[in-house]
């Protein structure tokens, strides 16, 4: 079996900690300053994610980055 991509894995825990919150890919996108079509992609692993996204991400799920990183 594959292993996964770091984007891929990253992508997962992005949208289910979208879905936990009960957030739509719009309004997550609104409060991370970007398109819904960038969340999409995040969440498919259509490309990499940088360092700074990943923190404002975390602050819009309201939790520490590293819970957002696998391992």
């Amino acid at each position: 079996m594959a292993r996964k991509s770091i984007n891929a894995i990253i992508g997962e825990k992005i949208r289910e900690l979208r879905k936990e919150q009960g957030m739509s890919q719009m309004s997550l996108a609104a409060l991370v300053g970007v398109s819904y079509q960038q969340i999409q992609k995040y969440e498919k692993a259509s490309g990499s994610i940088s360092v700074e996204r990943l923190e404002q991400l975390s602050k819009a799920f309201q939790i520490s980055h590293q819970r957002v990183l696998p391992g």
